[in-house]
């Protein structure tokens, strides 16, 4: 099984005679994607963004005696956790196998868990700081499904 040759590649890889994952062959598997640039630049991102949530687990969380809350729920911080090493692992064997699905989920795991930091904007009790990283924390999300989701600027072939 050699490269496909430029006038009969798109032929021969439809026939399998080529392997999809030759850098000859335009054909991918179904399922599966190639990687551009910006969006390895969006799976480091995404690394790291769920990287940040397995430290939640060592913020004090609940309510104190006096009824205002020092952290977030308990709940919440095991949910970062769980939901942090999993987008690492998914983002991690996405990039690894380019498989698509396996983004689609560690995306959806990224959003809840930075909807879960959206009440931090409004209780009073929180300090500026939480704030702060809450808001980077958003924003580093969204900057990282938007390079995970950007199309590849290859070129396509047109059969003529």
């Amino acid at each position: 099984m050699g490269n496909c040759d430029s006038t009969q590649q798109a032929d021969r890889c439809l026939r399998h005679l080529c392997r999809p994952e030759d850098a000859a062959c335009p054909v991918a598997p179904v399922g599966t994607l190639k990687i551009s640039g910006r969006q390895k630049a969006g799976y480091i991102l995404g690394l790291i963004v769920g990287f940040t949530n397995i430290p939640g687990a060592f913020v004090p969380g609940g309510d104190t005696e006096s009824g205002a809350p020092t952290g977030p729920p308990v709940e919440i911080l095991a949910f970062g956790v769980v939901a942090g090493a999993l987008i690492m692992a998914l983002l991690a064997l996405a990039w690894r196998t380019g498989r698509r699905p396996l983004v689609r989920v560690a995306a959806v795991l990224m959003i809840l868990v930075a909807l879960t930091a959206i009440p931090a904007f409004f209780i009073d009790t929180v300090p500026a700081w939480v704030k702060l990283f809450a808001g980077a924390y958003v924003l580093a999300t969204l900057a990282s499904l938007v390079l995970l989701f950007s199309p590849s600027r290859r070129p396509v072939a047109v059969p003529d």
